[in-house]
């Protein structure tokens, strides 16, 4: 399935692209929406392709055919052809990955915290919202030479989603950790499995990060005589 656009297309004069990745039941045309104020915003006057998002679809509205928790090999082979399909996306685009932002929510949160886990790469962020790395602790907690070289990593979960669970999101935070991330959790109270204006918020704090650094890494080129 083709992937829905805003703003695009993606030049090497792009300064930031976010991959969005959505949730069972649902799609990247209904869910995009939501996150495109945030965009516009970030964008500011005059910013055409500036911002450029993407939002990756699953057959049938679902990656996976299991809960994120369960063994690997039950995921597949809809499991390697997810992450085949995300890791395609960021390789044909003309940009480094650290202008990239992948942001994921519940089962694409899955996705992309555990494609980050499985590259040794510097992404722009990764914002995930209600989700866990796939598969059994077991699984993908063994030693490794991958890095995430520091890669801003944003977590968040409400306190009654019902497919939260403390030690295993601790766990997580290791795992992402040990692998070079730099990950700031975050735990709503009382709230269920849904995106909150207050998420909306960090992911622009996010965003802004990414197009901040460049601006400074550009001011402090050398001029070209």
């Amino acid at each position: 399935m083709q992937p829905v656009v805003w703003n695009g297309p993606v030049t090497e004069d792009t300064k930031l692209v976010v991959i969005f990745i959505h949730g069972k039941g649902s799609n990247a045309r209904e869910d995009l929406p939501v996150f495109q104020p945030i965009f516009r915003n970030v964008c500011g006057p005059g910013g055409v392709s500036r911002v450029v998002g993407i939002g990756l679809d699953a057959q049938d509205e679902s990656w996976l055919p299991n809960r994120w928790d369960a063994p690997l090999a039950s995921q597949e082979p809809y499991l390697s052809s997810a992450l085949g399909l995300l890791h395609s996306t960021i390789t044909s685009l003309p940009v480094p990955t650290f202008r990239i932002v992948i942001l994921g929510f519940s089962q694409g949160c899955a996705m992309a915290l555990t494609y980050a886990l499985q590259h040794s790469t510097r992404f722009g962020g990764i914002v995930a919202l209600a989700g866990s790395i796939i598969g059994k602790s077991e699984d993908w907690t063994k030693g490794t030479t991958h890095s995430l070289d520091g890669t801003p990593i944003y977590l968040s979960w409400g306190s009654a989603d019902p497919y939260y669970n403390n030690e295993r999101t601790e766990t997580d935070v290791k795992a992402l950790e040990e692998r070079g991330g730099r990950v700031t959790l975050e735990l709503f109270p009382q709230m269920g499995h849904f995106v909150t204006p207050r998420q909306l918020e960090r992911l622009e704090d996010a965003l802004r990060v990414v197009l901040d650094r460049d601006e400074l890494a550009a001011e402090m080129a050398p001029e070209v005589v």
